[in-house]
């Protein structure tokens, strides 16, 4: 399954992981991985 981002939606996601690697680098890279895997997890079980 291909995921396509909304242009306004991939703005939003850098903008929000710029925004905590401002407060803590790790923040910014956990919410990376947390978005990471929450797309991950809609491509597994897209009815769920």
């Amino acid at each position: 399954m291909i995921v396509v981002f909304h242009p306004e939606a991939q703005i939003e996601a850098q903008k929000a992981t710029a925004h905590y690697t401002e407060i803590h680098s790790q923040l910014g890279r956990d919410f990376r991985k947390e978005l990471e895997e929450a797309v991950s997890r809609m491509v597994q079980t897209p009815t769920a």
